[in-house]
């Protein structure tokens, strides 16, 4: 995406690296930024935490210059929505919190020391409710004497910069504390004749899990469908896939579709162990499997 003449600079490249995104009129910029007294927060981040559990994470915030005495930043936790600040038009940042007020503490200030550039606050994240994609949305409450901002943007050539509000966000991930099986389905043409089931053994009566019919398509090929994932306890377990009512499976001419059942590891980042993948076979097909 260009910008034309817009550049986008790093504060905290600025101070702590000496690098600018352009060299351009490098030094009449770098003037210019250091002369303001600039706090910021650290980078947006994400946490992941066992559902349940609780942790507590050390934010930081910055400082462009070292000060003789103690300086206390007020912050908050942004909860009500307004619109978003923008660069030429792109949103800088969400700018509401998402998780619920009982699944986290925020400190509501933070001192940085007299002759330091940086200091940390607490953030306690609990894992109960709090699910996923949710976000912690922080911003210090302004102050005199004090640049709360993180970026700038404008031409160099004319020092036409603009301080541009910008809010730490924290974004928080419940993890599966057991075995995560993910189920993925490909179905080929025809998906309404795909339907899943995954079961406890311990209670073959009521399904754990389930899925499918999925909508047809308008030529052969694999049509992947979203990912199920489930955490699941040690022990023992049955998926069973029908094909019905042709009973042809997955993959006989109309597409290679498969079904693939794969341990993941606890934040998704990685699979762990393939436990079964098939595609060809008739009314159904049985997978028995154990965890861990």
């Amino acid at each position: 995406m260009k910008f034309n003449n817009i550049k986008l600079f790093s504060l905290f490249a600025i101070l702590f690296f000496g690098a600018l995104v352009s060299c351009e009129d490098e030094s009449s910029t770098e003037d210019l930024i250091g002369s303001q007294n600039y706090v910021s927060f650290e980078e947006n981040s994400t946490v992941y935490l066992v559902a349940g559990e609780t942790m507590v994470k050390q934010a930081k915030v910055y400082a462009s210059q070292a000060s003789s005495v103690d300086r206390v930043v007020q912050l908050r936790v942004v909860t009500e929505i307004v619109s978003a600040p923008t660069v030429v038009g792109v949103p800088v940042n969400p700018t509401t919190t998402t998780a619920n007020a009982a699944n986290y503490s925020v400190a509501t200030s933070v001192t940085i020391p007299a002759g330091a550039k940086e200091a940390s606050f607490p953030v306690e994240i609990m894992g109960v409710g709090i699910g996923t994609g949710k976000v912690i949305v922080i911003e210090m409450v302004p102050q005199d004497g004090i640049n709360l901002s993180t970026i700038v943007s404008g031409t160099q050539t004319n020092q036409n910069l603009t301080a541009i509000s910008k809010r730490l966000l924290i974004n928080i991930k419940e993890i599966c504390g057991q075995n995560l099986l993910r189920i993925q389905i490909n179905t080929d043409q025809y998906g309404s004749e795909t339907t899943w089931e995954l079961y406890s053994n311990s209670n073959l009566d009521t399904p754990i899990a389930s899925g499918g019919p999925y909508p047809d398509q308008a030529n052969p090929g694999v049509y992947p469908r979203p990912n199920v994932d489930v955490c699941l306890p040690d022990g023992d377990y049955t998926f069973v896939i029908y094909d019905s009512p042709y009973s042809d499976g997955m993959d006989s001419g109309y597409g290679a579709g498969f079904y693939r059942l794969v341990t993941m590891q606890p934040n998704l980042s990685a699979e762990i162990n393939e436990i079964a993948r098939n595609g060809v076979f008739g009314a159904f097909d049985i997978v028995e499997f154990s965890l861990p």
